[in-house]
């Protein structure tokens, strides 16, 4: 459940009052103006009572709450330059995943690929999610073909296939993007997604990077990758207690990590299981994360594993923002361009694979 301050409703507990007070001292404020007036801006800390609805309804009722609002901050955008977007399709078993490519019009250089897996928790929304349709739009405006990837979620309109079903889609989206670099003329290949999505291009460069099919490089952002919210957790991440409430809070993580149905202990659904051996080889990365989200602490601690296993590794904290809000294209385009910008450069920072022209 969620609260909103004032207007009548229930009394914040001190915790709830910890975690309005850092949103309003720390937020952006035209985020904190707008997560306080849709009575999003809290979520609650204590656990819920009772055995509540069946899992299944839970996440197809979080899905229709989730797209309402980030319609809301990050729907009816336009690019500033057209694109054009055609779909392809990879078989993986029985079933085909949808591929979405998005590129900007006229373009007939070679230019850097982004494959995009988005967020929602490994469980809900989908790559037609009117948001993530405008930030791959986006992204292609900054001169980059963007493969937006349909795989398959743990729960909800697209579920439930538990682990490692959207695993196996992703994987099999960037083997085909790869096969297909020349006949989509690109040259570095960059795995990009946000929240469940930066959970599963670590999770897919893990699983691909001794093969050749490997990306060229990797950018997560506030990527949920820990699952087990236990005492060691909170004790290891200050963001865990400090940003708790904030937008989202550890209750709410659970239907999302019970839907997932992924071992802790394997790096493949939980990157941060990661040893040195896991992840040494790993590619070129970049973790972001915000400043105000629970998540934070265990995308730092990524990034300083990526670095203990030699890897190539950068770590950028964007302030005042909670959870994903930098994809806050309509509320936060100033941000959210920054971040647009930012994995750009990345991937154009990235050098042409052996034979690329």
């Amino acid at each position: 459940g969620q609260k909103k301050p004032g207007g009548g409703m229930t009394t914040l507990s001190p915790a709830m009052e910890r975690a309005k007070a850092r949103l309003e001292e720390c937020g952006d404020r035209r985020l904190v103006e707008h997560l306080f007036a849709r009575g999003v801006a809290l979520a609650e800390v204590s656990e819920p009572e009772g055995e509540g609805p069946p899992l299944a309804e839970l996440i197809s009722a979080i899905e229709v709450g989730f797209e309402k609002n980030f319609d809301e901050v990050a729907g009816n955008v336009e690019p500033p330059v057209a694109v054009s977007t055609t779909e392809e399709s990879v078989s993986v078993g029985d079933h085909e995943v949808a591929l979405y490519i998005t590129r900007p019009a006229g373009r007939e250089d070679r230019v850097p690929c982004v494959v995009h897996l988005h967020g929602g928790g490994m469980a809900v929304c989908d790559a037609k999610t009117a948001a993530y349709v405008n930030w791959r739009a986006l992204l292609a405006a900054k001169g980059l073909v963007v493969v937006g990837v349909d795989f398959r979620n743990s729960g909800g309109r697209r579920g439930p296939h538990p682990y490692p079903a959207g695993l196996e889609d992703c994987a099999a989206a960037l083997e085909w993007t790869v096969e297909h670099r020349d006949a989509l003329n690109v040259s570095s290949i960059v795995l990009q997604g946000e929240s469940g999505g930066g959970n599963l291009v670590l999770a897919t460069a893990i699983k691909t990077k001794d093969t050749p099919h490997r990306p060229d490089g990797v950018y997560a952002m506030c990527p949920f990758i820990r699952g087990a919210y236990d005492a060691d957790a909170i004790a290891r991440f200050p963001s865990l207690t400090e940003n708790n409430g904030i937008l989202l809070a550890l209750p709410g993580t659970k239907p999302f990590v019970a839907a997932y149905q992924g071992p802790f202990d394997d790096p493949c659904a939980w990157p941060l299981a990661a040893d040195t051996e896991a992840l040494r080889g790993f590619p070129p990365c970049v973790i972001s994360v915000n400043e105000l989200d629970i998540y934070r602490d265990e995308g730092l601690a990524m990034y300083r594993k990526l670095m203990q296993a030699g890897c190539q590794a950068q770590a950028r904290v964007v302030a005042g923002t909670v959870h994903a809000a930098d994809c806050y294209l309509r509320l936060l385009p100033d941000l959210a361009d920054a971040s647009l910008s930012a994995i750009a450069a990345f991937a154009r920072s990235l050098p042409s694979p052996p034979g690329d022209e």
